[in-house]
């Protein structure tokens, strides 16, 4: 609100109605987008939870997490990321992003994630009974399988949108 303000006083804009109203009218819309992206978005993200499916250890630092949604199926392309925020007592309420690692069309959602910092960290110590908030998805790094010769280049936990791509391609 002070940068609208600020914005709208400042001496560059107050030359003509014009630019005045284009800068008051950004400024509403990315006030509107923060109110919505901080109090509507997350009603509508409560209205659709997740369960913990299954978490497997795959190796001393990675651990491989499904969700199920009660309701409807999650739908999203192979290289998408989400937002994800636990209702849990072992972990804070925080939105985190992680790549999607499960092939779109399989039951549910999977995440592969490095367990290096103090989230990811407490993530194996989830059960069933906590309920997972999932927001998205997000991004356009969907490749479209076709006959070209494609490399893909990754390091550590960066392959987990390949993961996704790979095991939709194979089908």
């Amino acid at each position: 609100i002070f940068l609208i303000i600020h914005v709208l006083l400042s001496y560059s804009t107050s030359e003509t109605f014009l630019r005045t109203s284009m800068m008051g009218g950004l400024g509403g819309a990315a006030l509107i987008r923060y109110i919505f992206h901080i109090f509507i978005r997350k009603n509508i993200i409560e209205r659709h939870p997740f369960k913990i499916k299954k978490l497997e250890k795959v190796s001393d630092s990675i651990i491989r997490l499904e969700f199920k949604p009660e309701r409807n199926k999650y739908i999203f392309k192979a290289g998408q990321y989400l937002y994800l925020r636990i209702k849990s007592e072992k972990i804070p309420m925080e939105e985190h992003p992680f790549t999607i690692s499960s092939a779109p069309g399989e039951d549910g959602v999977s995440l592969t994630v490095k367990t290096i910092g103090d989230y990811t960290n407490k993530l194996e110590h989830l059960g069933e009974s906590d309920i997972v908030l999932i927001d998205g998805p997000y991004g356009k790094f969907s490749p479209v399988p076709d006959l070209r010769n494609k490399i893909f280049i990754a390091g550590g936990i960066g392959i987990t949108p390949f993961l996704s791509i790979l095991k939709d391609w194979k089908g």
